[in-house]
């Protein structure tokens, strides 16, 4: 009797993924969805680093106006009251 009968099943379904895996690779679908996932991934790295460059500038430009426009009210109010 086995111990955990559950592992042949387990096992039989990886070595039965793996070779539909190597079916799909080797067919010219599997190589072209391949490419296209690899295209993917350096896009979404392209804009993710891009988007990483930008946010300092992003930061301050949006810090300046904030600071601006605060000052700009402060001085509004000024003038209100004087």
């Amino acid at each position: 009797m086995q111990r955990f009968p559950f592992v042949a099943s387990i096992a039989a379904q990886v070595v039965e993924a793996g070779r539909r895996l190597a079916v799909f690779v080797r067919s010219r679908e599997g190589v072209s969805t391949i490419e296209y996932a690899l295209i993917t991934v350096a896009v979404i790295a392209i804009v993710g680093g891009a988007i990483g460059l930008l946010s300092g500038g992003f930061n301050d430009l949006f810090g300046d106006l904030n600071n601006e426009l605060g000052n700009a009210v402060s001085n509004m109010k000024k003038a209100a009251t004087s």
